[in-house]
């Protein structure tokens, strides 16, 4: 298994298929993901995510959460539990025919492999997850977290 990949929750706490090698999440339509970010919590989290030309992506976000597992999963979408980091001021950059950023919410519309990095700085809180929603088409997504010391 690569070192970084992450496998992906379906919201209702099932998994898609990965490939252990590739760090490939095989994403099916019309579902949403979430992909929560393992390892110490640093001053900075990076999430490296790429996708095949076939995907539609309605938004891609990083969620954070304090609460511990005992609480709430990792993909829970009880309304408090998860909260979008989303300011105005994000740079996030992307590649890809069709990507676009609108505050720190990524969308792609398919056609054109791409991929983004969302860098966190100054993280506080205890755990973080990328969300994904996946829109008229699925495809292949990965997902790749680094942290700051590791």
């Amino acid at each position: 298994m690569l070192k970084s990949a992450i496998q992906a929750y379906k919201s209702d706490g099932t998994r898609p298929a990965f490939d252990e090698l590739t760090g490939i999440n095989t994403l099916a339509s019309g579902t949403t993901y979430y992909f929560e970010l393992p390892g110490p919590r640093d001053l900075l989290c990076s999430a490296h995510c790429l996708w095949d030309a076939s995907i539609i992506l309605t938004s891609v976000v990083m969620e954070d959460s304090n609460l511990p597992g005992d609480i709430t999963t990792a993909y829970s979408s009880t309304a408090g539990h998860w909260l979008t980091e989303n300011p105005s001021t994000a740079y996030i950059p992307v590649t890809g025919s069709g990507v676009s950023v609108t505050n720190a919410t990524v969308a792609a519309t398919g056609g054109a492999a791409g991929g983004c990095m969302i860098n966190i700085a100054d993280q506080g809180s205890y755990r973080q997850r990328i969300k994904v929603v996946v829109a008229g088409t699925g495809g292949a997504f990965r997902c790749f977290v680094w942290n700051k010391g590791q």
